[in-house]
């Protein structure tokens, strides 16, 4: 059988036509010459057929080149994608082709991945990233675009399906991987000569954010939409749950001299400052509960050995306070 003579008979006969899309007829478009043996987006290259027409016209172009990989792909797709407007009805032999046509492909594709380097797959990747933006542009200015929106029975079974499964960068495996990777690039870094810089936010740079920070709050405040940030007692019991028996993450670190100097002296945020009286009062009165609430538990309050200094002056601010806070007092009778 003369297959090119029936695919060309089936070329002409759509050409004398003058088929025209949306006239109420399903039509697709079909390249002349395959864009695989170098055909390409012309309009003599372009003609309008049926759904059955389509089909029957790759199946004829695969009959004719049966070695030609993109032809024998571009039936495959032909077969499993548009069902529902093509209504295609296989026989058994057919079904069978398809399958080995589809099965010879991914094999001769997944050679072809395994061979590409890192740096090619990457290309790959972007490339594709870069022709589907383009694909949708296209379609927007056509006014052909149309947003997919999943429906909510859709939702419901993806979200069933994942339940009690760790997915993403929560799943434990990924976060292995992760910190291993990121351990692997330091090494290498390192072994490079490559040494880490210690950053310290500089005081201007400081004091620019608690300016910005105060200047929100103000302007929340004026518009009635500030709220105060406040954790509920839960959430302070079960931290305090969770951190129990565990040891800090800066035992046993010593501190560098940088750090040392960037905290001490004018450098402290806390220089030539004084703490209100109200945060002294809610830090003993915290202090006191504390030792309560372990007290409670069996839990004898271990406090630290302070020396003379420390104690004699804590006794001077505790005087200096009850102090105040009488002479408050008084002039409030007054």
């Amino acid at each position: 059988m003369d297959y090119q003579k029936l695919y060309d008979s089936i070329i002409n006969k759509a050409k004398s036509e003058n088929r025209k899309k949306f006239n109420g007829v399903y039509y697709e478009k079909h390249h002349i010459l395959p864009k695989c043996m170098g055909g390409g987006n012309e309009k003599e290259n372009l003609v309008l057929l049926t759904a059955k027409e389509h089909y029957v016209c790759h199946k004829l172009l695969f009959r004719v080149h049966p070695n030609n990989k993109g032809i024998a792909f571009s039936l495959h797709s032909m077969i499993y994608t548009r069902k529902d407007k093509r209504k295609l009805k296989l026989s058994s032999r057919e079904y069978e082709e398809a399958r080995i046509i589809a099965s010879i492909y991914s094999e001769q594709r997944l050679i072809k991945m395994t061979n590409k380097t890192k740096e090619e797959k990457d290309d790959m990747y972007k490339r594709g990233l870069e022709t589907k933006k383009r694909n949708k542009e296209a379609a927007i200015k056509n006014g052909t675009y149309v947003k997919e929106i999943r429906s909510e029975e859709s939702r419901k079974k993806s979200s069933e399906s994942l339940k009690g499964k760790n997915t993403g960068k929560q799943n434990p495996e990924h976060i292995k991987k992760a910190k291993e990777n990121r351990r692997i690039k330091i090494e290498e870094k390192l072994a490079s000569g490559w040494k880490p810089e210690k950053r310290f936010a500089s005081a201007e740079a400081i004091a620019k954010r608690l300016e910005a920070r105060k200047r929100n709050i103000e302007e929340k405040i004026a518009n009635g939409t500030y709220i105060k940030k406040t954790r509920s007692e839960e959430s302070n019991r079960k931290q305090s749950e969770s951190m129990r028996g565990k040891t800090s993450w800066n035992k046993g670190i010593k501190m560098s001299a940088e750090y040392k100097l960037s905290i001490s002296g004018e450098n402290h945020q806390m220089f030539g400052k004084k703490l209100k009286l109200e945060s002294i009062i809610k830090r003993e009165e915290t202090r006191k509960k504390n030792n309560e609430e372990k007290l409670k538990m069996g839990i004898k309050p271990t406090r630290k050995r302070q020396s003379k200094k420390t104690i004699s002056k804590r006794i001077r601010t505790i005087k200096i306070n009850k102090e105040i806070i009488r002479q408050e007092r008084a002039m409030m009778i007054f």
